[in-house]
């Protein structure tokens, strides 16, 4: 661990006007280590905060955290809305400068509330990391880490984050490079701080209003609101300082596409279907792998099953799903997979998932013979 992070950058092929995403390569950086512990850290502090939120969220109605790490808490307030019928208009944000746009003073002060909240007592004083992991303890020893010392290690990440351009080296001043480790976790923590202590002051004031952004989700610098009348438009810059800007994304209330999920809204449903950005490119994309490439036969086959899995949760009828799973069989054919091991997984996984498949009401022969006709 003797390099600093190499900056590249890679285009934005989704966008209308191609912009550039740029990089800062720390796979042998120097604050390697430093930065992995952090992430454990942040990642069991996260946790705290979705406990204490949770507990907010049942006494007020009002939800403090809009975190998530998938499209599983979406989907499941899109069934909500559905069950009611009162889904009534959507709207999507996204930062279009987020990592790079943070103040470091700023940043500084909203970690500290953070962990000011989650060492908050006995029980809740050390971390113990290991490799993988981090867990809370009572007592101190010689591999955990106390409030003050996780502060100063990522005060100390966010003062050194130096980069390499071919011969020349910079300190970032602003903002926080994408490529180092617990990059995600810093930026989602100081927006969600900015968000709890917003909603705060507005249960104070307004409870009502407050509970209007109860159906808001948001993972990493994409925003989604359910239900939400648009105001989040007139009240973002009450939560979130000038320097980051955050844009609407959808044109019309009732339609929008969020993470791999494409929304309508009829009748006060809303309906799903997949959705891959990837599609939108004017050039073919080989997102998934050759057999004759240098993998292991059966791994390449085990993307059959985490990919039917995601297709089902995510499409709101048997069509749609049909459609996009033979799409991908497909594909699969054309990198010469194995057609009999794609039976099998397709049979392993209507047996072990049998409750999702139910809404296609078919049998294991009528699936198979649908997605290879």
């Amino acid at each position: 661990m003797l390099h600093l992070s190499v900056f590249y950058a890679i285009p934005k092929m989704h966008k209308v006007i191609p912009k550039m995403r740029y990089i800062a390569a720390s796979h042998r950086c120097t604050t390697k280590h430093l930065s992995h512990i952090i992430t454990l850290c942040l990642k069991l502090i996260t946790q705290q905060h979705r406990k204490l939120c949770n507990q907010i969220h049942k006494r007020t109605g009002v939800n403090r955290m809009w975190i998530i790490d998938n499209n599983k808490d979406v989907l499941h307030k899109i069934s909500y809305l559905n069950n009611k019928h009162t889904a009534k208009d959507i709207a999507t944000y996204y930062f279009s400068t987020l990592y790079t746009n943070i103040p470091h003073t700023q940043l500084k002060k909203q970690m500290k509330w953070v962990l000011d909240k989650a060492f908050y007592n006995k029980t809740k004083q050390y971390i113990y990391v290991s490799q993988s992991h981090a867990t809370w303890y009572k007592r101190r020893n010689t591999i955990q880490i106390d409030y003050t010392t996780l502060l100063n290690h990522i005060h100390f990440l966010i003062d050194n984050i130096y980069i390499k351009v071919g011969q020349h080296i910079f300190r970032q001043q602003i903002g926080i490079p994408m490529g180092t480790d617990c990059a995600p976790f810093l930026a989602n923590l100081f927006l969600y701080s900015l968000e709890y202590n917003f909603l705060e002051k507005l249960t104070k004031e307004n409870i009502f209003l407050a509970r209007k952004f109860t159906h808001c989700y948001r993972y990493i610098d994409d925003l989604i609101t359910f239900n939400n009348n648009g105001l989040m438009t007139h009240m973002k810059h009450n939560i979130y300082p000038t320097e980051l800007i955050l844009n609407k994304e959808n044109k019309h209330d009732t339609q929008c596409t969020y993470l791999d999920i494409s929304m309508n809204i009829v009748h006060k449903t809303i309906h799903t279907d997949l959705y891959d950005k990837r599609n939108d490119f004017n050039f073919t994309i080989n997102n998934f792998p050759f057999i004759h490439s240098n993998i292991h036969g059966k791994r390449t086959h085990g993307i059959i099953i985490s990919q039917l899995i995601r297709f089902i949760h995510v499409c709101d009828t048997a069509t749609k799903f049909i459609h996009h799973s033979k799409k991908f069989i497909n594909t699969l054919i054309t990198h010469a997979f194995n057609q009999t091991l794609i039976k099998q997984k397709i049979s392993v996984f209507y047996d072990k998932y049998h409750h999702l498949i139910q809404k296609c009401n078919m049998t294991k022969k009528q699936l198979i013979k649908q997605l290879f006709p």
